[in-house]
């Protein structure tokens, strides 16, 4: 559903134009990001926008007060404006050429992506889907195939330049290879060690 809004000839007279309006009434209903805080190490927004109570039906828009650029005057948005909700055909989104419903949601603080995944992805595979639908995810867990790969690729980027450098400098195949030997060791390590990590920034993030 859309609201358009016409403009009366009042509106004109007192210098208000369709682009201004609109401005106004995002404000007030939408929001304009003025400034911004950190609580601890998150990155906050603060918003300015009408309170809730205000801003409920199309009554509320009708009653927003504008304050006109030529008199400074305010008036309610009814006085300038006509208003009448209209249902329009949505935009239908296409990705990769298929027809896509897009759900988004935020975690909130101290919860993991993943770990909000792991607990509603059970209720979602018991959904029964129409024939010719299909749920995928995206977001974090959409992109780890592609950050795998990339990371394979650079596995074997630096395994070949590791035996490239080591024959130029050792040159002899046999000391090569058991120095090569050696690399499963370092990555079973090296695996551990990024584990821990993630952990510890867990617990942190947790105790936040």
């Amino acid at each position: 559903m859309v609201m358009p809004i016409r403009l009366k000839d009042e509106a004109s007279r007192l210098g208000f134009t369709t682009t201004s309006i609109s401005q106004m009434v995002y404000t007030g209903f939408a929001g304009l990001s003025v400034s911004s805080v950190f609580e601890g190490e998150n990155y906050v927004d603060i918003c300015l926008k009408l309170d809730k109570q205000y801003r409920q039906d199309i009554r509320d828009l009708q009653n927003v007060y504008l304050e006109s650029p030529v008199t400074g005057a305010r008036m309610p948005l009814r006085q300038i404006a006509e208003i009448q909700p209209q249902w329009n055909t949505g935009r239908i989104v296409h990705r990769n050429g298929i027809r896509t419903l897009t759900v988004g949601s935020e975690t909130t603080h101290g919860v993991l992506a993943s770990e909000l995944l792991s607990e509603i992805r059970p209720k979602i595979d018991k959904l029964q889907l129409p024939t010719g639908y299909h749920i995928g995810y995206g977001g974090e867990y959409g992109n780890k195939p592609k950050v795998f790969g990339m990371m394979a690729v650079a596995l074997v980027i630096s395994l070949i330049s590791i035996f490239l450098v080591l024959l130029f400098q050792f040159r002899n195949l046999k000391e090569v290879g058991l120095v090569m030997l050696t690399i499963p060791l370092s990555l079973l390590g090296a695996i551990f060690g990024l584990l821990l990590q993630v952990m510890i920034s867990d617990l942190l993030l947790l105790s936040a």
